[in-house]
């Protein structure tokens, strides 16, 4: 396998929504229980599945909020975060669209989180753990890509080729990026051929797995780039991330891509919409929508303030159909917009 790093400069920073003199300001010392909600039963596992992915020892979270001594002493400034909406962070407005990868708390969940905080924020019975181990899979069905270690300090983005060595095609069916350096880096974006993205990953993605029967083409000889963008640190660290593919059988259905500008596009076949990734200017609202030929019309992604620093890309649950002469249109509160979408042909 080849490497070789280069750098971009880069003065975005991924800007997570924790605001520090809040909680600082609200660390709780004494606790008085007054609930019945617990941390065993109740609020870990809210955590272990809304937090974990940022909030872990040496994260890119500020703090650590995986055991319950560590979110116990914090229970007060989580309870004013998530009533206020900051935490967990997710940048699309509520109602429009139903995504498989929504970090935000329902109701109930911000309910419970509250009574917790506000009951004393009581420890709770001892339980088993709830985490279940996935069956290993066999060598030849995880590709594993290890990016050369570099130091960084932040602020840039740096790009690496590698060659994976493969001698047919290959079919991924999802993939990972496991940052190193897990404090500072802010995204991954990864292209399996030069006109061929895969995607985008930031630290609130875990594995990113593509639906049943659908599969991106990996071919011989390919080179696999990947863009990484660090925020700034005052101490330089070493950072030697990896990119894991998923491969499997050919799949009924090939994974497609299509970057759109400010306007739209219109489809000449029968397409289905799986995600989309809109980009606009820092501060300005966008919206993509599907179109159908009678005019009727479905929000795939709509975002009040778009912050650039934070390219969410927005997995749709249940796929957007378009028949043949359908569009995607992309609008936006100034010029400057655009929308990576991830579809398939029917």
């Amino acid at each position: 396998m080849s490497t070789r790093p280069s750098r971009i400069r880069s003065t975005a920073s991924f800007v997570i929504a924790v605001t520090a003199f809040t909680l600082i300001a609200s660390r709780v010392g004494g606790h008085s229980r007054t609930t019945q909600v617990t941390w065993t039963v109740d609020v870990a596992p809210i955590f272990a599945s809304r937090c974990a992915t940022c909030h872990t020892k040496n994260g890119f979270a500020p703090m650590p909020l995986q055991t319950f001594e560590e979110a116990r002493s914090w229970a007060k400034g989580i309870r004013e975060e998530v009533l206020a909406g900051r935490m967990p962070p997710w940048p699309g407005d509520r109602g429009f669209g139903d995504f498989s990868n929504d970090a935000s708390l329902s109701a109930t969940e911000t309910e419970l989180i509250v009574a917790w905080s506000d009951g004393g924020a009581p420890l709770g019975p001892p339980i088993a753990s709830r985490r279940n181990q996935p069956a290993p899979l066999a060598d030849e069905r995880v590709l594993r890509l290890h990016l050369p270690a570099i130091e960084v300090s932040g602020g840039s983005t740096e790009r690496f080729e590698l060659s994976p060595a493969i001698d047919d095609d290959r079919w991924i069916t999802a993939w990972t990026f496991e940052p190193d350096a897990r404090a500072l880096v802010e995204e991954a974006t990864v292209l399996v051929a030069p006109d061929a993205p895969l995607g985008s990953w930031t630290p609130l993605e875990t594995t990113i797995a593509f639906p049943g029967g659908v599969a991106q083409r990996l071919v011989p000889r390919s080179h696999v780039t990947v863009d990484v963008r660090y925020r700034k640190s005052a101490v330089p660290q070493t950072d030697a991330s990896a990119l894991i593919l998923y491969l499997g059988p050919r799949p009924a259905r090939e994974l497609r891509h299509r970057s759109v500008a400010c306007g739209g596009v219109e489809f000449d076949r029968p397409v289905d919409v799986l995600a989309v990734q809109p980009r606009a200017a820092g501060g300005e609202s966008i919206e993509v929508v599907a179109r159908n030929r009678d005019g009727e019309v479905e929000p795939l992604s709509v975002v009040s303030r778009y912050e650039p620093e934070y390219p969410v890309t927005f997995r749709l649950r249940r796929a957007a159909h378009l028949p043949a002469g359908g569009r995607v249109d992309v609008s936006s509160s100034s010029r400057e917009c655009s929308a990576n979408l991830d579809y398939v042909e029917r």
